[in-house]
């Protein structure tokens, strides 16, 4: 005698996703006290409970305990994902931080460049006068010698 499928053999990975995905996405939590990590949902009648840490990200999940491997599932689902977003984000604002710090160093080496280009061509006009001024010496000398 064969016996009805339970809803976890049911489940595919495409259900296991769309469930995750939707766990994952902002729901609408019960008011929760500052002071609280605790959230409280109910997804259509599911009795979902969500723990959220000291960031008060989400980061742990109960069902009700008649959903047992269910829930072991949704949970291990939720979790990885979850891990996976903080990896992601973590990644993220690490190359977000080392893409600003080379912009910046950039751009101090920028300005550093373009002041020293402005001293060189200062030199270059000072040299310029100065050799204006000496042409303009050897020129009088010059005429003097003829004389």
């Amino acid at each position: 005698m064969q016996g009805k499928p339970s809803t976890v053999e049911l489940l595919d990975t495409t259900t296991l996703a769309t469930i995750t995905r939707d766990l994952s996405q902002p729901a609408q939590p019960a008011r929760i006290p500052e002071e609280s990590t605790d959230a409280g949902w109910n997804r259509e009648g599911g009795g979902l409970n969500v723990r959220a840490n000291e960031k008060r990200e989400h980061d742990s999940l109960n069902v009700g305990e008649e959903h047992g491997a269910l829930k072991k599932k949704i949970t291990e689902a939720l979790n990885i994902t979850i891990e996976k977003e903080k990896h992601v984000g973590y990644t993220q604002r690490q190359e977000d931080e080392e893409t600003w710090q080379t912009v910046n160093r950039l751009d101090k080496e920028c300005a550093d460049i373009e002041a020293h280009v402005r001293s060189l061509e200062q030199t270059v006009r000072e040299k310029k006068e100065e050799k204006a001024q000496l042409e303009r010496e050897l020129a009088k000398l010059k005429l003097k010698s003829k004389d």
